[in-house]
């Protein structure tokens, strides 16, 4: 990653969090952060995957039943999807650091817990407090990510790379499982987490700087506990509708009560003075459609991945540390495609790139709906790649323009909304592909069983394709080998029958997203057309005060001024395509008031009376109630919201250094950096006289 110029403030200007956590990281900092923050990521996606390998032997060894073994799995998504906006939003105000720290601790010491534990229950209950201590951390990486990482291009890299470790956990998670499987118990599972957590912890102690929402307030309590109800219940409602009916009263409950809680949250969010979450975010298309394009990629990834897995070892009669390194292909393409598609996305447009990445992926679901017994590996291979690809090409951009959009000084919050929408998706495409499939599976086994098969025995064939392979097994032994040969085909094609309907649905659904994408994700975060301009253009021998009191200008000395001085060559293009994104200036405006002042071995523009002009609407306000700060600005900028503004330039590359804010006599404004370290500043244009 590159380094950055030298950031240059005026006078009497203060450093943001933002700003103090990427000063105090050097480059090489930088990097050993980013390498401990994605050690932290990792851990939480090898947890998704390593305990499944285990269950079979949680059957032998602890009497496990199905609907344990199944809360053994759920209780972890259910308590991480009800926890992460509140953790997100709490390490916001609490301190991104310490809440990682906290939350790798919660996570350690439950994953001692789990390898203690000594029956179903002590596990779910261990499971839950892991899914609490990941709900905690992973937010908490990727707002310390946009915090540090705060240009575009590096963030787009380092969200890149921290999506790649969705595609390590896929394969690592069946890999390091089925390899402690074959050399020690079931507990290994459990007990191998918490030295990494350990480890994991002393590198974020030592690389990982401090950062935290600088105008923290206290916390929305209500806010936090309406988010929880709601998408627990939602979650909650997911996992229980398939055994209980996506149709019957319990569910169709569910669903209402779950509807009830998160309409109530956001009622409250949009009357409390410091909410957890801003939801007018949702109305941002950049924000709305590219978590949805995340939520549709997990939905798609884990519903193919529970019909593979099964695929794999059932019918391809594969081992969990084989079927783990069968899954390679996919967890190297997403890891690969993850990193190139943010750098894509600069260049080409996050709708473009995320399109194509869904594209892709329902290509893949698509082709992999054809397999069968006989399909080689290489095919099936090469529908892992297009799978792979569609994903990283999908989830990386998309996360990068949530990041993009969240203010930084929320980031807490909104990479939790981003966590929020990888786990919705992913319980409900194990949720709605299992059920697509199992409905199938089990009306084709139904017809197609040998009649003469005990009904016990058929009953219990229902319950899996495992199951039933397994009754083969043993009638083969018991010397019935064409009534046996009779179970294996029925349970193959009911199987087939399953698996490819599940296929399609998921590429159906990978397709419609394509779709939306394709239609509302905007290309990049700017506007510069119609109504969704922050401000009209401007002209060059228009009356400045009208729009703005101090602008950008052309100097006499090329050196005179800190903008000219560091905007030059593509720096200088960089600028002007940087404000005409944002306010949507067709020209440089004149400058009105043009006196200099020293700052450092630069000189900068500075406002003067102008400013005060603007600012100071009540002469007899005692005690200057300005920030120090407002007189300083290069430039004032008249918007008709400012914390719309705001969200703008910080999508662009801008940096907000203070609020927006109101004082008696003044018009609501705000500070902000630009890419080229400018002091700017904005006012709402209805308070303008």
């Amino acid at each position: 990653m590159d380094s950055d110029p030298k950031t240059v403030l005026t006078p009497g200007e203060k450093h943001t969090t933002t700003d103090v956590v990427r000063e105090a990281v050097s480059l090489r900092g930088r990097r050993l952060v980013l390498g401990s923050l994605l050690l932290a990521a990792l851990v939480i996606n090898l947890d998704t995957t390593i305990v499944n390998v285990a269950l079979p032997s949680l059957v032998r060894e602890l009497h496990a039943t199905t609907s344990q073994l199944q809360w053994i799995v759920d209780a972890y998504n259910l308590v991480f999807a009800a926890f992460v906006l509140a953790a997100g939003s709490l390490s916001d105000r609490a301190g991104r650091k310490g809440t990682l720290l906290a939350g790798l601790a919660v996570f350690g010491l439950a994953s001692v817990a789990g390898g203690l534990g000594s029956s179903p229950g002590d596990l779910i209950a261990a499971r839950c407090f892991m899914g609490l201590g990941a709900a905690v951390i992973f937010p908490a990486t990727l707002s310390l990510i946009a915090n540090v990482f705060t240009r575009r291009g590096e963030r787009a890299l380092a969200i890149g790379l921290w999506g790649a470790t969705a595609g390590a956990g896929v394969a690592l998670g069946p890999i390091t499982g089925g390899w402690l499987l074959e050399h020690y118990s079931w507990s290994s599972i459990f007990f191998a987490l918490a030295p990494v957590a350990g480890v994991t912890a002393a590198l974020v102690a030592v690389t990982v700087p401090t950062s935290r929402d600088p105008s923290t307030r206290r916390a929305d309590l209500p806010g936090l506990a309406l988010s929880t109800a709601g998408i627990g219940l939602l979650v909650f409602t997911v996992i229980e509708a398939p055994a209980y009916g996506w149709g019957s009263a319990r569910t169709v409950a569910g669903f209402a009560s779950a509807a009830a809680v998160l309409a109530a949250f956001i009622a409250w969010e949009r009357r409390v003075p410091a909410p957890m979450i801003d939801v007018g975010l949702f109305r941002n298309p950049r924000f709305t459609a590219a978590s949805g394009s995340v939520t549709v990629a997990f939905f798609a990834l884990s519903g193919f991945i529970f019909l593979v897995t099964q695929y794999f070892q059932f019918l391809k009669g594969y081992g969990p540390l084989s079927t783990g390194v069968r899954l390679l292909p996919v967890a190297i393409c997403v890891g690969v495609s993850s990193v190139l598609g943010t750098r894509l996305a600069l260049r080409l447009g996050t709708k473009m790139v995320v399109a194509a990445g869904l594209g892709s992926l329902a290509a893949g679901l698509a082709w992999a709906s054809s397999v069968s017994v006989g399909t080689s590996y290489l095919r099936i291979t090469a529908q892992m790649v297009l799978l792979g690809c569609g994903i990283g090409l999908t989830s990386a951009p998309a996360t990068e323009a949530i990041m993009g959009v969240v203010p930084k000084e929320k980031a807490g919050v909104g990479s939790a909304v981003n966590d929020a929408t990888r786990v919705l998706g992913a319980t409900l495409g194990v949720a709605v592909i299992g059920s697509v499939y199992a409905s199938l599976y089990a009306s084709r086994l139904t017809s197609s069983l040998p009649a003469r098969l005990p009904r016990l025995l058929a009953s219990a064939a229902h319950d899996s394709v495992g199951a039933a392979l397994g009754i083969a097994g043993r009638v083969d032994g018991a010397g019935q080998a064409g009534l046996a040969a009779g179970v294996r085909a029925a349970a193959s094609g009911a199987f087939f029958h399953g698996y490819q309907a599940g296929c399609l649905a998921a590429a159906g659904v990978a397709a419609g997203g394509a779709a939306m994408a394709g239609l509302l994700l905007p290309a990049q975060p700017k506007v510069t057309t119609g109504r969704e301009r922050l401000a009209p253009a401007v002209s060059a021998t228009e009356p400045v005060l009208v729009s703005m009191l101090i602008c950008l200008a052309r100097c006499q000395s090329a050196d005179a001024t800190l903008l000219e001085h560091q905007a030059v060559g593509n720096g200088a293009r960089a600028t002007r395509q940087f404000y005409q994104d944002a306010f949507g200036w067709q020209t440089e405006p004149v400058v009105t008031d043009d006196r200099l002042a020293a700052s450092g071995g630069y000189r900068v523009i500075r406002g003067g009376a102008a400013v005060a002009a603007l600012l100071r609407r009540a002469p007899g306000v005692a005690g200057d109630p300005l920030d120090s700060r407002a007189g300083d600005a290069v430039l004032y900028v008249e918007v008709p919201d400012v914390e719309q503004a705001l969200h703008r330039v910080e999508a662009l590359g801008g940096r907000r250094v203070l609020g927006p804010r109101r004082v008696p006599g003044s018009p609501e404004y705000a500070l902000f950096i630009d890419p080229q370290g400018v002091l700017v500043g904005l006012f709402n244009a209805a308070d303008h006289p």
